[in-house]
């Protein structure tokens, strides 16, 4: 039997487990996970990383309508598939395809009479479901807040345009999980409201998420290259994507570059996504896989989920994420023949990849 003084040392020793396990417990409650998914620059400014500062490999989904068309169950079953299939970045446009008069899955609008000023807080309800979900599977969503479309643009413009993503800033402030884009001609002639919104949203959100130009029709964000508020290049192409990379990754000042848009799987197009990924890729830059069905038949996802083309994307990035990849380094010499055989290398000399 212990002596009596062992007892209480026992005791008081008990009593200090405890109240450790109980503050384990508090602490472990009160610790947020890191997020995963695309959100930040590297130093170099070449690549992404995610919410640790670890090398990020962006593999990128186009699913306009995400927010107009899906319930939170049936994004939860898209998002879950890509996830797995090792997609991380989702481009959505926050009013859909068909902009402000489009109404969500259960009729809502955005904006009480179209009006800019007065969001309808029933419609961003079900856009916050989703991008939490999202967020818990950390995955990064690429929210384009406003389009030079009449559908977009004949509500928000350069009287009220700073106004509205200042709002829409500040509502998704502390969700780690999204990149603001935009999507303006790449002429001078949208600098003023390309520079309206970026403003709005940093002033909204602090500067906390990224920010990006998507260009429409086919052009490259480089035309704002030396905004400070440009995070980094998103290029709509529809010719060759190792040049389109190849030409914005010597421009200066130095930024990643995304093929945000570029060949939509359809049938026999299967190939040209794949073309366009490696190609991409190997040029340094990341890519954005799109399903044309994605803005046609939109209700109908799990037809076109498990296309070929998705599969590829699964094969590609696993196949890069094998390798240190933001040691990248493109170098075509070291193979010849046709033009679309495209090589890379490791800065440190350990791997070399190769598509023929």
């Amino acid at each position: 039997m212990a002596k009596p003084e062992s007892m209480k040392q026992l005791k008081r020793l008990s009593t200090c487990a405890a109240w450790a396990m109980v503050l384990g417990v508090l602490l472990a409650l009160n610790t947020q996970a890191v997020f995963s998914g695309p959100c930040g620059i590297s130093a170099n400014h070449r690549y992404f990383l995610d919410g640790s500062g670890q090398p990020c490999f962006w593999q990128g989904d186009t699913d306009w309508d995400l927010f107009s068309d899906y319930t939170v169950v049936k994004a939860d079953s898209l998002l879950e598939y890509r996830r797995v299939q090792g997609f991380n970045a989702f481009q959505i446009m926050i009013f859909g395809v068909n902009g402000v008069p489009q109404s969500n899955y259960y009729n809502q609008t955005p904006f009480v009479n179209s009006d800019p000023t007065k969001p309808n807080e029933t419609y961003f309800k079900l856009i916050d479901s989703i991008v939490d979900l999202a967020g818990r599977k950390e995955l990064t969503l690429v929210i384009g807040v406003y389009h030079w479309f009449p559908q977009y643009a004949s509500y928000i413009n350069t009287t009220n345009a700073q106004a509205w993503a200042e709002w829409v800033g500040a509502r998704y402030k502390d969700k780690p999980n999204i990149i603001w884009a935009m999507y303006p001609q790449a002429n001078d002639s949208y600098t003023a409201i390309a520079r309206l919104v970026a403003a709005g949203l940093q002033q909204g959100d602090s500067g906390k998420h990224l920010i990006t130009v998507h260009p429409d029709p086919p052009a490259s964000s480089s035309n704002w290259q030396s905004e400070a508020w440009l995070s980094f290049n998103s290029v709509q192409t529809n010719a060759d994507a190792y040049s389109a990379v190849r030409s914005d990754y010597v421009k200066t000042p130095v930024k990643p570059v995304v093929i945000a848009e570029c060949q939509y799987e359809s049938g026999s197009w299967a190939t040209a996504c794949r073309q366009a990924g490696y190609g991409t890729s190997m040029a340094g830059g990341f890519y954005t896989y799109g399903n044309v069905s994605c803005y046609t038949a939109q209700r109908q996802f799990q037809t076109w989920m498990t296309s070929p083309g998705a599969a590829q994307m699964k094969v590609m990035g696993g196949i890069f994420r094998s390798v240190s990849w933001w040691k990248l380094i493109t170098d075509s010499s070291v193979i010849s023949g046709a033009s679309q055989n495209k090589a890379a290398r490791s800065s440190d000399g350990d791997w070399l990849l190769v598509y023929l």
